[in-house]
């Protein structure tokens, strides 16, 4: 059993597989009486491209109920469900307080008055390790930790005497 929205409406959808018989798609075409949103996550090139492990957060209202949806990378047999965190808002109206999107192993990101009745793409930090030590390039060139590139901006000043001047990301 797959849901997704099949038809782009808001509403989620269903999918049946059965091995042996065809499969079915049962659609929800009952209306849309309240609002909705449903979040993509692209967390960047070299790092998670799909955001799997991504916990989304969605409040409405300030200081409203939260909900929270994790992406999953889970299967199901002969299928899988699309990797989109899709909120339903009740009867609230209008764009949505705050969306939240912890990024497994590199921190959050926080949107605010997010338009509701959308797909919003969330797109997460840019993080490289070009040289593979284990250390992101960003907080190497403001530690001044990277010893085979001891001027990791190319600006002639060793990275390590930048420290205090080098403006973060």
């Amino acid at each position: 059993l797959l849901r997704f929205d099949y038809d782009r409406d808001g509403d989620l959808d269903l999918f049946l597989v059965v091995n042996g018989a065809a499969p079915i798609l049962y659609r929800n075409d009952g209306g849309n009486a309240n609002d909705w949103l449903r979040v993509k996550v692209e967390a960047g090139a070299g790092f998670n491209a799909d955001g799997v492990g991504a916990v989304v957060t969605v409040q409405a209202l300030p200081g409203g109920p939260v909900q929270r949806r994790q992406i999953g990378g889970t299967s199901h047999y002969l299928g899988q469900s699309e990797r989109i965190a899709h909120f339903g808002l009740g009867d609230h109206t209008g764009a949505v307080h705050r969306v939240t999107v912890a990024w497994p192993g590199l921190g959050a990101s926080t949107y605010d008055a997010v338009p509701a009745n959308q797909l919003f793409v969330a797109t997460g930090p840019q993080q490289f390790d070009s040289d593979g030590d284990g250390l992101v390039d960003d907080d190497e060139l403001l530690l001044g930790t990277d010893v085979a590139d001891p001027d990791s901006d190319d600006d002639g000043l060793l990275d390590a005497l930048e420290v205090g001047s080098v403006a973060a990301p």
